[in-house]
C-alpha cells in the first residue's frame, strides 16, 4: 500500500494532466483528495484498509437482500420491507 504523500503527489500529477482537456475531471480529481486518502491515514490497517476503497462489501450486502425481496410478492406494510432486507443481510 502506498502513502498518503505519493499518493496524493500521484492524484496531482493526474490532475494536472487532464486539467488541459478535461477541467472538470481534475476538479473532481483535487475535490476528493480527502476521502480517497481516509485508508492511508495512520490507524486504518489490515483488512479495513484493503476493504474501504472497493465497493465490493456494498455490492455484496446488496446482492444478499436482493435475493431475498425478489421472492415478496405484496408488500403489506413498511415493517415487512424492514424484516425482509434485513434477513437478506449476512
Amino acid at each position: 500500500m502506498q502513502s498518503a504523500n505519493s499518493t496524493t503527489r500521484a492524484l496531482e500529477r493526474s490532475a494536472g494532466s487532464l486539467e488541459a482537456d478535461y477541467p472538470s475531471a481534475a476538479a473532481s480529481i483535487r475535490e476528493r483528495f480527502d476521502a480517497t486518502l481516509t485508508v492511508l491515514r495512520p490507524g486504518v490497517t489490515g483488512r479495513l484498509q484493503r476493504t474501504l476503497p472497493t465497493t465490493d462489501s456494498i455490492e455484496h450486502l446488496n446482492g444478499g437482500v436482493e435475493r431475498y425481496v425478489r421472492h415478496v410478492k405484496r408488500w403489506r406494510e413498511r415493517l415487512m420491507i424492514q424484516r425482509w432486507a434485513a434477513s437478506g443481510l449476512p
